[in-house]
């Protein structure tokens, strides 16, 4: 009887064990993902604030960089124009806003660039392991920004 038993706890332990370490394995390639994606998002970043040059195949190659890891994300780019305002508490001096723009395509010394990437819905991935394990993958959700400089 002590036999039967044994093999069936057997082999419900190796279940369990082949569930966590799929599951972890998956983990570490999401997460690798989304590092990636917030890497190519980075060196966008970087390479329009250094060179104040923005075209569509930038954009392209952006939206394709971010799509090919794996999360479906949607990528924002937006521009902020660099508008000086008088004070009118203060007669003679200034103030400093940000408008948006439609317009990402011509860009001005001082406008701010951002990039807003956000997980459309949940990969399978954590779909499959919220429903065997409970584990809940937050979503991907994060901006950078960056002022031109050229």
């Amino acid at each position: 009887m002590y036999g039967f038993i044994n093999k069936i706890l057997g082999v419900i332990m190796c279940f369990i064990i082949i569930v966590l370490m799929l599951s972890a394995v998956m983990v570490s390639e999401q997460l690798q993902a989304r590092r990636s994606i917030a890497a190519e998002v980075t060196n966008f970043v970087d390479e329009v604030t250094d060179t104040g040059v923005l075209n569509e195949k930038h954009v392209a190659d952006l939206y394709l960089a971010c799509s090919a890891y794996g999360p479906l994300v949607d990528v924002q780019v937006l521009r902020y124009v660099k508008v000086v305002n008088p004070d009118p508490k203060k007669p003679g001096e200034t103030y400093l806003t940000y408008v948006a723009s439609e317009d990402i395509y011509h860009w001005n010394r001082g406008d701010l660039l951002k990039v807003k990437v956000t997980e459309v819905g949940p990969t399978g991935l954590a779909s499959f392991l919220y429903r065997v394990i409970g584990l809940n993958m937050a979503p991907v959700d994060f901006s950078l920004a960056g002022r031109i400089r050229s």
